[in-house]
């Protein structure tokens, strides 16, 4: 279970794996391919529900880290942000 601090806001976040990137927006994911289209204007998500899981997942880890660290003052003061390792 993921608990978020008060003052927080995790509800629009995005993640980039090499050329693709998914956004959540409001409990909805979009995904877009960078390559062909770098002005995300085309939602290719309904095509590759795969890959929007697979980012989705990876989106909700870095998050988790994120809101546990900044709920950590003291781990704020020695470390810096976590981030996912690949």
């Amino acid at each position: 279970m993921m608990v978020q601090p008060a003052g927080v806001s995790v509800r629009n976040c995005s993640v980039r794996v090499e050329a693709n990137r998914v956004d959540e927006r409001e409990q909805r994911y979009s995904l877009f391919d960078l390559t062909t289209d770098p002005g995300e204007t085309i939602d290719i998500a309904a095509s590759r529900v795969d890959l929007v899981d697979e980012l989705a997942k990876r989106l909700r880890a870095w998050r988790t880290l994120q809101i546990d660290y900044y709920a950590d003052t003291k781990l704020q003061k020695i470390e810096y942000p976590p981030i996912l390792s690949d």
